[in-house]
């Protein structure tokens, strides 16, 4: 019996040991680290694995070297070792987050950062993280809150208070705005789109809008110009989503206000309407205002298009390009109403036109 027992309390003594050497491996690599010697600090995290092929800790140690590396796959395959190991790494799951973040898989990160801030809610990096994610979803209010958070867990660090100051700046919300924002998927509403029988001008704006990155492809031409002006529209204010989406359309004047300063999110659009819509999107992009004018020496070709119309070089316009085409009996509709199913074509051939223009 005594055997036993001391061969027990040896087998424990001699695990304590080895857990021991192992940490204070992993410790210095986490030193080498830190100062950016990746060869070193491989070689401690390496040693601490080959000591307990199942310490968690040593594989984080690893997949951060990777990532640090941007050898994704194989940080991919640390850090899921490291939670295959232990379902509560942190570390491992910032890091397949950062991974997701980098490879401008934002989604694909969230899963991640979520359950990291749910095992530890003290985990500054990890908001700071979260408010990226959810500031390039375009979910404002979220980004704003875990901003918030990661600036009153670190109130020394400038970076979080930083991050909130550039989101106002940007989005041009107050904070109650940014609290109180609607969380609007973009996906959704799309696919929701395609059914409807008659479509809006707010419809358009959120379809065209949710389609291209407008802010991308026009930056370069108006860098001084704000994106948001809380007098652009008198109807639009700027707590909902979906208006955010708009703005960016009125004042690149991609689209129009009416006379007494409304946008009308609910005003049915006309198929002439819609023509202009994307003439004015194709002007801006391409920063080419000869566009607007290049059909209007043609002649009439369609019986309820004549060349006095507001919109007959827009119709042409949309129409040589293979983007919106005539009715069946050769009227082009430009005062019809028109349904999703139209619309989410005429997006796609628009998104098409704009490749095929680009290559």
């Amino acid at each position: 019996m005594k055997f036993w027992f001391s061969l027990i309390f040896t087998a424990l003594i001699l695990n304590f040991a080895l857990a021991d050497e192992a940490e204070e491996h992993y410790q210095k690599g986490v030193d080498f680290f830190s100062k950016v010697k990746l060869v070193e600090a491989k070689r401690e995290f390496e040693a601490a694995r080959k000591i307990d092929p199942n310490f968690a800790k040593a594989y984080e140690g690893l997949g951060s070297i990777e990532l640090k590396k941007k050898t994704f796959r194989t940080a991919k395959k640390y850090f899921n070792k490291a939670l295959e190991l232990d379902s509560n790494s942190t570390q491992a799951l910032l890091g397949l987050a950062q991974i997701s973040i980098l490879q401008k898989k934002e989604f694909e990160a969230l899963p991640y950062l979520k359950k990291s801030v749910l095992i530890d809610s003290t985990k500054y990096s990890a908001y700071l993280l979260l408010g990226r994610v959810y500031f390039k979803l375009e979910q404002f209010g979220r980004a704003y809150n875990a901003y918030k958070t990661a600036s009153k867990l670190s109130p020394q660090s400038l970076e979080a208070q930083l991050k909130l100051k550039q989101l106002q700046d940007f989005a041009g919300f107050s904070e109650v705005d940014l609290l109180s924002s609607e969380d609007f998927d973009i996906e959704s509403f799309l696919k929701k789109l395609e059914g409807k029988s008659r479509i809006t001008r707010s419809d358009f704006a959120i379809a065209l809008a949710g389609t291209f990155d407008i802010r991308e492809l026009v930056k370069e031409k108006y860098l001084k110009k704000r994106i948001f002006s809380d007098s652009l529209a008198i109807d639009l204010g700027s707590r909902l989503r979906s208006n955010y989406l708009i703005k960016p359309l009125l004042e690149f004047q991609i689209l129009e206000l009416a006379p007494d300063g409304t946008f009308g999110r609910e005003e049915s659009i006309t198929k002439g309407e819609l023509a202009l819509g994307i003439q004015n999107f194709l002007v801006k992009i391409y920063d080419d205002p000869s566009l607007s004018s290049q059909y209007l020496d043609g002649t009439q070709v369609f019986p309820d298009v004549p060349t006095s119309h507001y919109c007959y070089n827009a119709v042409f316009l949309v129409t040589s390009r293979g983007i919106l085409s005539a009715n069946f009996d050769g009227v082009f509709g430009v005062n019809s109403t028109f349904d999703g199913k139209l619309l989410m074509k005429t997006i796609q051939n628009l998104k098409r036109n704009i490749e095929l223009a680009s290559n």
